[in-house]
């Protein structure tokens, strides 16, 4: 199986509410989120998807994350929450395209650490 890994850079700021460790206080992180997908529909003869199409049309959902405090928009904002977040609104967004062709996402806390979401069936 072919695929093509896009990926976004950006900043934020949380805290885990009721979390007993460090990341219990306020922090931030830079976080590499990647997404990758597999062979669609698109009359592409050679390519799984374009890059640019990828930026353009996936990038927004992301960016839209960028520079904020997340527990402004999620009630526990851990990377998993992230990942999940953004698998649930490119199948809801393009559920034709994008959201068909989804294989994973990772979202990178710090450059060792990640936590990846995977679409079912996509690994065995």
């Amino acid at each position: 199986m072919l695929t093509v890994t896009k990926m976004f850079d950006i900043c934020y700021g949380h805290r885990l509410p009721g979390y007993d460790g460090p990341c219990g206080g306020f922090h931030g992180h830079n976080s590499r989120i990647e997404v990758e997908f597999r062979r669609g529909t698109e009359p592409y003869p050679t390519m799984v998807e374009d890059f640019g199409s990828i930026k353009r049309d996936v990038g927004p959902i992301i960016q839209a994350l960028d520079h904020r405090n997340l527990n402004e928009i999620f009630d526990y904002p851990t990377a998993e929450t992230i990942a999940e977040y953004i698998a649930g609104v490119i199948m809801n967004s393009y559920p034709n395209s994008y959201g068909e062709m989804l294989v994973r996402i990772r979202v990178y806390e710090t450059p060792t650490s990640y936590v990846e979401w995977r679409k079912d069936g996509c690994y065995s």
